[in-house]
C-alpha cells in the first residue's frame, strides 16, 4: 500500500474509531472508489461497515487487506505463494 507523499490522507477524515469512507478508503489503499465498488460486489476486498445507506470501511481492515498479499517476484504472485 505505498502510497506518495501527495496523496496523503486526511487524518480529519478519520472518525475517532478509524472509520473512513469510500473515497478516503480508496486513496488509502491506492486504487479507485469503482475498484472497491467491485469488490464489495464479487468479494476479496476489504471488509467494509453498512451505515444506513453509507459504506466505511475500518482503517486496520483496509491495512490487513493492503498486506494480505505480499509477493516476492512475480512468480510466486503468478503461483499464489506468500512471500516468507
Amino acid at each position: 500500500m505505498a502510497r506518495s507523499a501527495d496523496s496523503a490522507i486526511d487524518l480529519s477524515k478519520v472518525s475517532p474509531v478509524g472509520f473512513v469512507d469510500v473515497p478516503t478508503a480508496a486513496a488509502f489503499c491506492s486504487v479507485s472508489k469503482s475498484y472497491l465498488d467491485q469488490l464489495r460486489i464479487i468479494g476479496g476486498g476489504p471488509k467494509f461497515c453498512r451505515r444506513g445507506r453509507k459504506i466505511v470501511y475500518h482503517v486496520p481492515d483496509l491495512i490487513a487487506w493492503g498486506t494480505k498479499e505480499r509477493f516476492a517476484s512475480n512468480a510466486q504472485a503468478a503461483a499464489g505463494l506468500e512471500a516468507a
